[in-house]
């Protein structure tokens, strides 16, 4: 399974709702950084922020559920 970033976000509380939408529409999803940042937040821009990532099979899917397309 190859998983491709399809929103970042500054805000974790923001990438979870993000995700908990993806995952009610049946969408596996993933947010990258998200331990890494909780540890030492003033890493955040350096990590590229919260990266909400899903299969690529489902990218097209997943943008259309977040209204990005």
């Amino acid at each position: 399974m190859n998983l491709i970033t399809i929103q970042t976000y500054s805000d974790p509380h923001e990438a979870n709702i993000a995700k908990s939408r993806l995952e009610t529409e049946g969408i596996k999803c993933f947010i990258a950084n998200e331990s890494f940042i909780s540890v030492n937040p003033l890493l955040q821009n350096a990590a590229g922020g919260y990266k909400l990532q899903c299969p690529e099979s489902d990218a097209e899917k997943a943008l259309e559920v977040l209204g990005e397309k």
